[in-house]
């Protein structure tokens, strides 16, 4: 799994679209997470931008 910053969202490359779900699903439930966007082998999480 790899992190990349993309200004105030974070990319997130997994090794398989099901790790991606499961990166997701746990994101979800972050406080301050506003948006989770699977897409194959990838996760977008954006902040809240609070901070």
């Amino acid at each position: 799994m790899r992190f990349r910053g993309a200004g105030t969202a974070v990319l997130v490359e997994c090794d398989s679209p099901a790790h991606a779900v499961a990166v997701g699903a746990a994101a979800r439930g972050v406080p301050g997470v506003v948006d989770v966007v699977p897409a194959g082998a990838t996760v977008l999480i954006e902040p809240d931008g609070a901070g």
